[in-house]
């Protein structure tokens, strides 16, 4: 086995997502097929998918990797990034904890048990799993998000409306020292945000500001994620999408 062939295949298939998503899966496939045993390989082949439209698919691999390596922590958030994306939040909740008992210091994995609780319009729960995210250092305008959403759950959308000033004005601060635009885990989320406040133009508006890479990966997530599901069916965004699928 040359591994370092494999991680070279790797490192191209990364470097490729940004620009041709098809080419960027075959990459992921070499690399996994030169070090077979490789869970980052492997881990990178499902998002691979995940960004080639095949939702499903990357649901099978990332459970591989768990099977694989079932200390590797970040699989579990990423597998539970996918399940909340396909409307499984049941799924999730029960991946999730299992990765909380690998590692209960793993910030993402209580983003996504937020997120998985707020489908389920658990708010106590959700608003619980958002302090233990923003303990253990997770992206502080993110967390904010996820709690106007979790006012709107509530019942409060002028309480979340009134975060939105502020929520703006930070995240666009974050666009002018960010090199090529700014994390699915806050633009996308304020995306969200507006989604549930039932604004597409906004919801499009700062879905158009998630940086070039993981817009392209999280295309299949904007077309299914919960977040969008009021706003989704509208004119500007279902043409957003279709550029998505250019």
């Amino acid at each position: 086995m040359d591994s370092t062939s494999a991680e070279s295949w790797l490192s191209a298939a990364m470097a490729e997502r940004a620009h041709d998503l098809h080419h960027a899966l075959d990459l992921h496939r070499r690399a996994v097929a030169l070090d077979s045993s490789g869970v980052e390989a492997l881990h990178q082949l499902a998002w691979g998918y995940l960004g080639d439209g095949q939702l499903d698919t990357a649901i099978v691999m990332e459970r591989r990797v768990i099977e694989r390596d079932p200390y590797y922590a970040y699989a579990y958030a990423g597998l539970a990034e996918m399940l909340n994306g396909a409307d499984r939040p049941t799924e999730a909740l029960a991946v999730l904890a299992d990765g909380r008992a690998v590692d209960s210091t793993n910030a993402p994995l209580y983003w996504q048990l937020a997120d998985a609780q707020l489908r389920l319009r658990h708010v106590s729960e959700a608003r619980a799993a958002l302090a233990q995210a923003e303990s253990r250092g997770f992206d502080a305008i993110g967390t904010r998000i996820l709690r106007a959403i979790a006012m709107v759950m509530a019942g409060d959308t002028t309480g979340a409306r009134s975060q939105l000033p502020a929520l703006e004005r930070d995240l666009s601060a974050d666009s002018v020292r960010a090199a090529g635009g700014l994390a699915f885990t806050n633009a996308g989320a304020l995306s969200g945000l507006y989604a549930q406040l039932g604004d597409a133009e906004a919801a499009v508006r700062w879905a158009r500001r998630v940086s070039p890479w993981p817009r392209h990966l999280y295309a299949v997530i904007f077309a299914r994620h919960w977040f969008w599901e009021p706003v989704r069916q509208t004119a500007a965004f279902q043409a957003f999408l279709a550029s998505l699928r250019e």
